[in-house]
């Protein structure tokens, strides 16, 4: 499985946990031992949960990016 591949498959599973649990997380860092190519593609991710309508936050903590994405509410 190339990284095109292994990263959508990344995104459809951080989808299907959001609408099951409400949320899902995922951790980067441009470290050894981390997985590269998701650090590469970090903006790409968080854009395509964007797209799907989830509302994405990340924060950085010790060189650690957090990635936060929850469904979008409706509030009024």
């Amino acid at each position: 499985m190339n990284a095109e591949q292994e990263i959508q498959n990344l995104i459809d599973n951080m989808a299907n946990n959001v609408e099951n649990t409400g949320s899902a997380k995922l951790s980067v860092c441009d470290e050894r031992n981390w997985d590269k190519d998701l650090w590469n593609y970090r903006h790409q991710i968080m854009n395509a949960l964007r797209g799907r309508g989830y509302v994405v936050n990340s924060s950085t903590n010790y060189e650690v990016l957090d990635i936060v994405v929850t469904k979008k509410l409706e509030l009024k």
